[in-house]
């Protein structure tokens, strides 16, 4: 369910601006653009209702900036995706991928009552015993995947070299952080540089220049 009067479309676009804003300080209509995979077009309209709601502050051929408000409403639609993507990863046993894709398509259409009461479970099942935990988790998650299934993961992947996300398998704040960077499944990267002694990693994502610690590269699973 929408955030206030807000349509699904225009939470994403705040969303991504509040998500942009955390890695650098100037947004740009086509920064936005490439976030959501879009057209510059449809961003340039949907910062002007955003602007006409006081969300954003924004003028044409120049940047654009959540207003306090805006910004209000962005991180609430943020607790919200976060309170989802817990719940399909720690209680539902999903990788980050998957938990990330998930909590995506359903965030704009659950009733916030649903959402409160999903927060619930995730709690009452992280404070199990960890034995019964583990068993919960288990029972409800899909097959693992063959132990000796190789994996290429972006840390192996030398300067120059371009891959597609297929899965973050870290957890956590550090999972957390590299979905904040715009880095989820389907994505595709492409490492610049590499520091002598693989740390940390310099990488182009959707136009920017991101830096990654060698254990946060070594989370990110490529397509074969």
């Amino acid at each position: 369910m929408a955030v206030g009067n807000l349509s699904p479309a225009l939470e994403d676009y705040i969303e991504a601006i509040l998500m942009i804003q955390k890695v650098k300080d100037d947004v740009r209509v086509n920064d936005v653009a490439e976030y959501l995979g879009v057209t510059m077009a449809s961003v340039t309209g949907s910062m002007g209702k955003l602007a006409e709601m006081g969300l954003v502050d924004y003028e044409k051929r120049r940047g654009v900036r959540l207003t306090p408000e805006g910004r209000k409403k962005a991180e609430k639609i943020v607790r919200r995706h976060d309170e989802l993507y817990t719940f399909y990863r720690d209680v539902l046993g999903a990788d980050g991928a998957q938990a990330e894709e998930s909590a995506c398509r359903v965030e704009h259409v659950l009733d916030p009552s649903i959402i409160e009461r999903i927060s619930k479970l995730t709690v009452w099942v992280r404070n199990l015993p960890e034995g019964i935990a583990d068993d919960f988790r288990k029972s409800v998650s899909s097959a693992a995947e063959p132990a000796d299934r190789p994996r290429l993961t972006l840390d192996m992947v030398k300067p120059g070299g371009k891959g597609v996300v297929r899965r973050i398998n870290a957890r956590g704040s550090i999972g957390r952080r590299i979905m904040d960077m715009g880095i989820t499944r389907g994505t595709e990267l492409q490492v610049v540089r590499a520091a002598p002694l693989g740390d940390p990693v310099d990488i182009k994502v959707k136009g920017f220049h991101l830096s990654l610690r060698k254990s946060e590269a070594s989370s990110i699973e490529l397509e074969d």
